[in-house]
């Protein structure tokens, strides 16, 4: 008898495909398992616990996040440009939304890390960043996500924001920081 070998790849694509269409509360290994019509020992051959499966699926949709923002337009700067591509992102993809930040079943706090990571790497580089200690861009990276989430809210609660309206929103709030460069 062949013993069939499963590669990591195809559970994360799994569990991918039944956290979108079930949400993160609903993946375990034993619905995992029946999902792709095998036993739950292949899982625990590939990760250590069923928790890194679900943080491989927080990763990809980190990774979707990041990805759809690439065409930033070169005339705006990146801390302008990149959180109204993500708003927009998170609005027109509601239940990604939902599954990155709000479904606790999930793991929030990694998304988390991931997006301070990213803007402390890549935002928060210019000029008048120089003179704040690693600390201090932390403090910063938290109000502007906090903005960035609020923004969200606020669009799928009340009206629907065109992407001018937000882009003028997330200016203004972020004026003090990028009017030195």
């Amino acid at each position: 008898m062949r013993k069939r070998i499963y590669k990591r790849e195809k559970f994360i694509e799994s569990a991918y495909r039944m956290v979108m269409r079930y949400g993160f509360e609903n993946l375990s290994a034993k619905r995992l398992a029946t999902y792709m019509q095998i036993s739950t020992q292949p899982i625990y051959n590939q990760f250590n616990n069923f928790q890194e499966v679900k943080d491989e699926v927080v990763y990809r949709l980190f990774h979707e996040s990041i990805t759809s923002t690439k065409k930033c337009r070169e005339e705006h700067h990146p801390l302008v440009c990149f959180p109204v591509k993500i708003i927009k992102y998170y609005l027109k993809n509601p239940q990604k939304y939902y599954l990155s930040w709000q479904d606790t079943s999930g793991n929030p706090k990694l998304m988390y890390q991931l997006y301070e990571t990213f803007f402390l790497k890549y935002l928060l580089v210019g000029r008048c960043f120089y003179e704040n200690d690693e600390d201090a861009k932390k403090v910063i990276f938290s109000k502007l996500m906090i903005s960035i989430l609020g923004i969200i809210e606020k669009s799928q609660m009340d009206e629907d924001l065109t992407e001018e309206e937000i882009e003028a929103v997330w200016l203004d709030m972020v004026k003090k920081y990028i009017e030195n460069e």
